[in-house]
């Protein structure tokens, strides 16, 4: 028989060798999460193409385009698949990731394998955030213009950098512009060729198993784990299907960068990262905004150089177990805590004795900004800023109206908003806060009569 010299034989056999591939005994059902995302990441690539042969990127077009989309049966469909594959697909990288940290896959020889799998869920992240402001409402809107505001407090080149993610000076047409290019053309093409790599070096050093076996006992990637690939795989579309048909993704209005009232919260895997920047404030946001997450990927790509130790069974790494449990727990806690907070509380506290008209509609306009996303009294309300509960005991009238004009001059470095307010206005608000003296007056609790049934608790 002649050798096989054309180069079709040559990648067929070459095909063959990678499917036929041995594989440890076990090797299971944990180990699908990387094929799973795989195909999650395909199906990402097929929808979007669907919808941006609809979509206009453009604030006078974007929402109407994808208001029509979700008028019709098919444009829903797809819309939510894309929405809820996005979803899936970050829990099954995060999932990914989490298996190969407790199994010790990271170390030597797989150290770049691991390097390459945090770039790659850096990258899926970054098509969360992107995608996030394309639908153009309000929810889009403005957690784009908060989540963009981080990139200010870069020290030295933070209004540079942010200006360069905005493209002007506040979010509009041209970030419109930039996340659609992210999204659609720059971060498929990284992410494909981060997964090429990703995939070749998995071939090179094979799949880890959670712990050493005999080669004698080895199975072939195809059918046997091939098979398990293909069932999670199925049973992930089929739930994909389910949600995009019962809940599809919610269209809020369209943005308004006048409504400095809404009350924006990020996608639900940001959540504890928002959670967790409530605990940096003033002087020391730039913890959370720069340090932590720096800190977090340069920790992350080390990790092989920081346990070198060949040990990988999770039985035998107790310390290193405990301390991932550990951070899951501490992000499913705040993420829990963000799921469930009430920006928007039921009821507002004003001292005993100090109640006037003008304080009464000083708490309207209190209610209507939404101050309580984040300053509480007492404890209601967020606490990303300062608990207001004696605020009028320690600044003046003047100082809490300069602070309320202007908060950079009243006070330096601060993330609070510049509302646009009328005289009116203005002076109402600050003749409630300057009432807020719940140390020495007993607090008393005032109903928000003056909305609508329909607002209630956001």
């Amino acid at each position: 028989m002649e050798p096989k010299t054309d180069a079709g034989a040559a990648l067929v056999d070459a095909l063959r060798g990678l499917l036929r591939k041995p594989i440890g005994p076990s090797v299971g059902w944990l180990h699908t999460l990387g094929s799973l995302s795989l195909a999650l990441f395909l199906l990402q690539v097929a929808t979007g193409v669907l919808l941006a042969m609809v979509y206009i990127p453009s604030p006078d077009h974007a929402h109407t385009t994808v208001r029509a989309l979700m008028a019709s049966s098919a444009g829903r469909m797809v819309r939510g698949l894309h929405f809820w594959g996005a979803t899936f697909m970050v829990v099954a990288v995060t999932l990914h990731m989490l298996r190969v940290l407790v199994l010790g896959a990271y170390k030597r020889p797989r150290h770049w394998t691991w390097a390459y799998g945090v770039g790659l869920l850096f990258i899926t992240l970054g098509f969360g955030f992107t995608g996030y402001l394309l639908p153009w409402d309000q929810k889009a809107f403005w957690a784009t213009t908060v989540g963009t505001y981080m990139a200010g407090t870069v020290p030295a080149v933070g209004p540079l950098l942010m200006a360069l993610i905005r493209g002007a000076a506040d979010v509009g047409a041209a970030t419109l512009s930039r996340f659609y290019a992210l999204h659609t053309l720059v971060f498929p093409l990284l992410l494909a060729g981060l997964i090429a790599v990703h995939l070749y070096l998995v071939q090179v050093h094979g799949i880890a198993e959670d712990e050493p076996s005999d080669p004698r006992l080895a199975r072939p990637f195809v059918p046997d784990h091939l098979a398990k690939d293909a069932a999670v795989t199925l049973v992930a579309f089929a739930a994909l299907l389910v949600l995009a048909a019962l809940m599809p993704p919610h269209l809020e209005a369209v943005a308004d960068p006048l409504d400095e009232t809404y009350l924006p919260k990020p996608e639900w895997y940001f959540y504890f990262y928002y959670e967790l920047l409530k605990l940096f404030m003033g002087p020391w946001l730039i913890a959370g905004t720069v340090v932590l997450p720096v800190l977090a990927t340069l920790v992350l790509l080390a990790l092989p150089l920081l346990d070198r130790a060949p040990v990988t069974n999770p039985h035998y790494r107790p310390v290193a177990l405990a301390i991932i449990v550990a951070i899951v727990a501490t992000v499913a806690y705040l993420t829990s805590v963000t799921a469930t907070s009430t920006p928007r509380p039921r009821t507002f506290k004003v001292a005993e004795g100090r109640v006037t008209p003008q304080v009464l509609r000083g708490i309207q306009v209190y209610d209507r900004l939404g101050c309580a996303s984040c300053h509480s009294i007492q404890g209601a309300g967020m606490k990303s800023a300062p608990d207001l509960w004696r605020v009028g005991a320690r600044r003046s009238s003047e100082w809490i109206a300069q602070l309320l004009q202007d908060p950079q001059k009243a006070l330096p470095g601060t993330v609070m908003f510049r509302y646009r307010l009328s005289e009116d206005e203005l002076q109402a608000l600050v003749a409630y806060l300057a009432s807020l003296d719940l140390e020495r007056h007993r607090p008393v609790e005032v109903l928000p009569t003056w909305r609508e049934p329909k607002e209630g608790t956001r």
